[in-house]
């Protein structure tokens, strides 16, 4: 039976030089917290935020949204990748704020299911306080050492108004090379 364990994580990164002509100074910070625990299903939790500066003043002259360049957001920012890539954005500028809860089980060494809850938000004040509370439901079953299988479900709710809630249904095989 494996033990419980716990850890710690805090990161950092900044962007600086020129963006579409003007200074650029961007940044972002992540910490989590995360703990495994032993016994059948080892359960986890995991406590996390992320802040991705956003712009407060666009024509001020200076670039200050982070840009995850080619990120693979859906890995951080919930699976739907609508934070990531249509709202609080380098698009429009208002950085992110990912406050999430990840819990999963894994009752054999190839299974894992799991269930990520993120409350995101824009980095700079905006009109919207809230984007959206995105559910991450999902699976994975290793076929192999360097393959597996992995399903889920997403749901993003945005705060009453014009938008819906979008609904999203995923497959994947993962291979690892």
């Amino acid at each position: 039976m494996a033990a419980d364990r716990t850890r710690l994580q805090v990161e950092a990164y900044h962007q600086s030089g020129t963006r579409a002509g003007a200074p650029l100074s961007a940044f972002l910070v992540h910490g989590s917290a995360d703990w495994t625990g032993g016994g059948t299903l080892r359960p986890g939790v995991v406590l996390w935020y992320d802040y991705l500066s956003g712009d407060t003043d666009p024509a001020a002259g200076t670039a200050t949204t982070f840009d995850t360049m080619y990120g693979t957001n859906h890995k951080f920012y919930g699976h739907i990748d609508i934070a990531g890539f249509s709202q609080a954005n380098t698009t429009d500028g208002l950085g992110l704020q990912d406050a999430a809860t990840k819990l999963s089980v894994q009752p054999t060494d190839r299974v894992k299911l799991g269930v990520d809850l993120h409350a995101l938000l824009p980095a700079v004040a905006s009109d919207t306080p809230l984007l959206a509370v995105e559910t991450d439901m999902y699976g994975k079953v290793a076929i192999t050492d360097g393959l597996a299988v992995l399903g889920g479900a997403n749901l993003w709710m945005p705060p009453a108004g014009p938008s819906a809630p979008e609904r999203m249904g995923w497959l994947m095989v993962d291979a690892k090379l």
